[in-house]
């Protein structure tokens, strides 16, 4: 009796494991698709998370960020990306959304919670002079990202990092005019992701990938 429930058990750990292994094997969903290079700035697995911080300073709340991988489907990468009002510890207005993180040979694309497609975080190849545009807000505002380095350095609370994207970010007005003064830089580390954003208003302070 005992030696049936020790084979029970492996057979049930076995099979847990080699459904966790199918539900998070990207090539099951994307294949063709070199996921390694195309994820070297914007790592995607299944757990990982980030959490940025406000770097403004004299704030009375200290705004958050947290973005977590929840799982992996058929659409993408299913991501719940939480915006968080700190006042002495405590957590105020919490509010969710939920994205889709899609690999494609273009680039990683953004999917809305339906699945409607909102434009790209990254479009390959990821050198000097790549550039793509994006409507994003509910007022759909154009935007064209341009990379402009490909070995920038970043210093965030979350650490020190080397070889950086380094990609501008500028609306584009109603006749396709860039709008001066308006522009924003992003940050992407190798293997970590975005550590910086809208102008380093929001900066990585922690990580963790698996």
């Amino acid at each position: 009796m005992k030696n049936r429930r020790v084979s029970l058990r492996i057979v049930v750990v076995v099979t847990c494991s080699l459904l966790s292994c199918t539900r998070n094997d990207p090539e099951r969903f994307f294949p063709n698709i070199e996921i390694s290079a195309l994820t070297k700035y914007f790592p995607l697995e299944v757990g990982a998370q980030w959490i940025y911080k406000s770097s403004l300073k004299g704030l009375a709340h200290h705004p958050k960020r947290i973005h977590t991988i929840l799982s992996l489907n058929e659409l993408g990468y299913r991501v719940r990306c939480d915006s968080v009002w700190d006042e002495h510890g405590i957590a105020h207005n919490v509010l969710k959304e939920i994205v889709y993180y899609r690999p494609r040979k273009e680039g990683v694309e953004i999917l809305d919670d339906s699945g409607r497609h909102e434009g790209f975080m990254l479009r390959t190849p990821y050198s000097v002079g790549t550039s793509w545009e994006m409507s994003i807000g509910a007022d759909s505002l154009e935007m064209r990202y341009t990379i402009l380095d490909t070995a920038a350095k970043a210093e965030v609370p979350g650490g020190t990092f080397d070889k950086c994207l380094l990609v501008e970010c500028i609306p584009m007005g109603k006749l396709g005019a860039l709008s001066p003064g308006d522009d924003s830089i992003l940050r992407f580390a190798p293997h970590v992701g975005l550590v910086s954003y809208q102008n380093s208003k929001y900066v990585l302070s922690f990580y963790s990938i698996r």
